[in-house]
């Protein structure tokens, strides 16, 4: 892998780990912040697309792992 890197954090490490799921925004929802309207399911399954397009009543989602960088294993 090769040898650790000493890396200087902008933000609190406790931030970071918090952040670094999607999932933080059912807390932030849960604290009446609003947020995109968000779907969680462990697996995106037909069954789970087909219940945020009903939740949703959209013709288009977003599908996104809960860990990830950017845009990566991000579909429309």
């Amino acid at each position: 892998m090769g040898e650790p890197v000493d890396a200087m954090l902008l933000n609190p490490a406790r931030l970071l780990r918090w952040n670094g799921r999607k999932t933080y925004l059912s807390a932030l929802a849960a604290a009446g912040v609003p947020i995109v309207p968000t779907y969680f399911t462990p697996f995106a399954d037909e069954a789970a697309l087909a219940a945020a397009f009903a939740d949703f009543g959209g013709d288009e989602i977003v599908v996104k792992p809960q860990v990830s960088a950017g845009s990566h294993d991000t579909f429309r």
